[in-house]
């Protein structure tokens, strides 16, 4: 008895002597850790130090990530990290690492910020990221926008971001990425911003994004996608702006887009499309912007056209179009420049051209156009430019009307518009001689226009009056091509690769120009 009574107090006194001892350890173990670590995860911190060690840093932008020394800040101290920024619970939720002038590689620890919700490494100068992009984010439940634009990245486009069904914006601009677009992104059904443009992006573009119903935003222009655009674009309810420009996409124009009542901007110039317009194109009430040039479009205009009330800018110059000009085009009250130069066109122009829009740009030159000029032109206190190139006209004449505002308002005559020599005004002559070929009364005078630029790249600078340019083809001119090559010809109505309008920006840029991207 005596001895069982020994063994229990032995083991008693044992088991209270451990307990106690692990009690007291495991104390000191998370007091300590609370004064030197996040109240979270370590790997936060961790996994930003990794990202640090592989940056190229001549601003020292990131000087402040950094432990602190004998737990000298008892909070989570990687969230006052410039570029840092935590949720409530202390974990990375935003990674902002953008105008730094930072190079070097974006690091595979990025998939180690598990809460990361925004990410931002776009815009950092001529330093900027190299090699592939980071892999794993597609672990990263919870991610919204990643931001990757301006860079220099190799390969190919993440395709495990098709698995973040919560993303909301990808921006992959001139970032030199390659192959085609992931099958995998048809699962981001929450997508509304989709930019691709200015990389080397090849093959078709992918019909499955016909079945992303939430995007706003499509710009893909500026890369070598080829074949047709699927109709399945057509389901896109909630597209607001269509960039595909600069490619080499072919067959017709889809009339399901006819169905997108959202779309304010469309842009699918310098491509091969062929066909007719649409009239189905009436149906985009919506539409701002419209510009389908230099491709191989034929046939005449749809009179459907004229149903765009909120048009302010059309250019169908540079293809095949035949037949007239809608004249109720000329009663589209919002718009602002007109072109349609480089077809194919007959008949007159319409009648009331200026009269009931603030039309600032006209250019109808190298058509088979007749009658008389549209007098109200001239009327217009918005008109800057008007280029009308009348020869195989026998019929055009300039009305009397048009003369008298002419000599009233000492019209200006465009004598040398050639990009390596500042423009020239100079005040028309007293008497405008008038032939099927536009003559100006000395003949040397339109020599000058043998590198006249396109209308649509440029509207000539702050003229304090109207502009009039006639032209006259001659073994002298040399007439202005489609698809000039050439960095020096700014779109005024062109918007880059943001949510919001873009700068004036080039159509033809090297692949090196940042206008191009």
């Amino acid at each position: 008895m005596h001895t069982h009574l020994l063994f229990f107090f032995f083991f008693f006194f044992f088991f209270f002597f451990f307990f106690f001892h692990c009690y007291i350890g495991l104390s000191l173990v998370f007091a300590e850790g609370a004064l030197t670590l996040p109240p979270n995860d370590s790997n936060d911190v961790s996994s930003l130090l990794s990202i640090k060690s592989t940056l190229i840093d001549p601003a020292d932008h990131l000087s402040d990530w950094k432990v602190p020394i004998n737990g000298s800040d008892t909070g989570p101290f990687h969230c006052n990290w410039t570029g840092v920024s935590c949720n409530s619970n202390g974990y990375v939720e935003k990674l902002d690492l953008s105008n730094m002038n930072l190079s070097g590689r974006a690091s595979d620890r990025i998939q180690g910020l598990h809460s990361l919700a925004y990410l931002n490494i776009c815009c950092n100068g001529q330093n900027n990221f190299i090699g592939g992009f980071p892999g794993g984010l597609g672990r990263a439940s919870g991610l919204k926008s990643v931001n990757a634009s301006s860079n220099n990245f190799s390969g190919f486009l993440p395709e495990d971001l098709g698995n973040v069904t919560s993303l909301e914006s990808i921006d992959f601009r001139r970032s030199f990425f390659e192959g085609s677009v992931p099958i995998s992104f048809k699962n981001l059904q929450n997508l509304k911003f989709l930019g691709l443009s200015g990389n080397n992006l090849t093959e078709k573009i992918p019909p499955e994004l016909g079945l992303l119903s939430a995007l706003e935003t499509i710009i893909l222009g500026y890369n070598e996608f080829e074949g047709p655009i699927a109709p399945e674009f057509g389901n896109l309810d909630n597209l607001q702006y269509l960039d595909l420009a600069i490619g080499i996409l072919s067959g017709p124009i889809p009339f399901e887009l006819g169905r997108l009542k959202k779309l304010t901007t469309v842009y699918l110039y310098q491509n091969r499309f062929e066909g007719k317009i649409p009239k189905e194109i009436g149906n985009m009430t919506a539409l701002v912007f419209l510009d389908l040039s230099d491709n191989k479009i034929s046939g005449e205009i749809p009179n459907e056209i004229a149903d765009l009330k909120n048009l302010e800018l059309l250019n169908l110059m540079c293809n095949q179009l035949t037949g007239p000009i809608p004249s109720k085009i000329g009663e589209l009250t919002k718009l602002s420049i007109l072109e349609l130069w480089q077809n194919s066109l007959t008949g007159p122009s319409p009648t009331n051209l200026g009269q009931n829009s603030p039309l600032q740009w006209l250019d109808v030159s190298s058509n088979s156009l007749s009658g008389d000029i549209p007098a109200g032109l001239l009327r217009s206190p918005h008109v800057k430019g008007v280029i009308l190139f009348c020869e195989n006209t026998p019929k055009s004449t300039l009305p009397l009307s048009f003369i008298a505002a002419a000599n009233r308002q000492t019209a200006e005559v465009e004598q040398d518009l050639d990009e390596r020599s500042p423009t020239k005004q100079r005040t028309a002559p007293e008497e405008v001689q008038h032939s099927p070929t536009c003559r100006l009364k000395k003949e040397s005078e339109a020599h000058s226009h043998h590198a006249l630029p396109r209308a649509s790249r440029v509207i000539p600078r702050a003229p304090t009056r109207h502009t009039l340019v006639f032209r006259k083809k001659t073994s002298h001119v040399a007439p202005r091509q489609c698809h000039t090559d050439t960095a020096s010809m700014p779109r005024i109505h062109h918007v880059i690769a943001t949510q919001t309008p873009r700068q004036p920006t080039c159509r033809h840029v090297s692949a090196t120009s940042s206008l191009s991207r």
